[in-house]
């Protein structure tokens, strides 16, 4: 399954796909995530937001429910039912027909590393699950969520891991693929 994906990916990936997709990615990026990643949309100008630290504990957590209020506490889930749906899609759309482009220039083998376009698919289903934890912590704040509030770190740790991997991944690519460039632009030259 994974690998029908994975070729699903490369089928996908024309340049123009690729392109609409960066497009797409920087536009959001640019008119709606700086106004979302605001935690004053969360009642307090010093509220943090679990989905954008690296780690966290349960009691963090249970601290930043406090800070946020009720109505914080809904304006974060209700964040997380429509901007964070979208932004972990657009994300992943960006980076896995990039990846997947780049690796496909660089590479004509069916090595194990042409897996790595489905890096950003784990990352999104962990955002996904980080949400969905978090949310559930909020929205059942002050009552204890014991198994959400332990899984929520753990879920955005990962989330991290896999998002910061598939940028190495990217970058790895595009380091390549201009490594190959200027080796075949220097082997034309020592041809005449």
């Amino acid at each position: 399954m994974l690998t029908r994906y994975s070729n699903w990916l490369y089928r996908i990936s024309t340049s123009r796909i690729t392109l609409a997709a960066s497009i797409l990615f920087l536009l959001f990026v640019g008119l709606v995530l700086a106004s979302q990643a605001n935690p004053t949309n969360f009642n307090s100008e010093k509220a943090n937001m679990p989905d954008l630290m690296l780690w966290y504990s349960n009691a963090d957590l249970y601290s930043i429910a406090e800070e946020y209020g009720v109505e914080g506490r809904e304006a974060y889930n209700n964040m997380h039912f429509t901007f964070d749906i979208i932004w972990p899609l657009i994300y992943t759309l960006f980076l896995s027909t990039t990846i997947s482009l780049i690796y496909q220039r660089i590479s004509t083998s069916s090595a194990w590393w042409m897996k790595l376009n489905l890096v950003p698919t784990f990352a999104m289903l962990l955002d996904f699950l980080e949400n969905s934890a978090t949310s559930w912590v909020m929205s059942r704040y002050p009552q204890p969520s014991p198994i959400a509030a332990a899984l929520s770190p753990l879920f955005t740790f990962s989330k991290w891991v896999f998002v910061l991997l598939s940028v190495a991944i990217l970058l790895t690519g595009i380091a390549i693929g201009i490594g190959k460039l200027i080796k075949g632009r220097h082997n034309e030259v020592g041809n005449h």
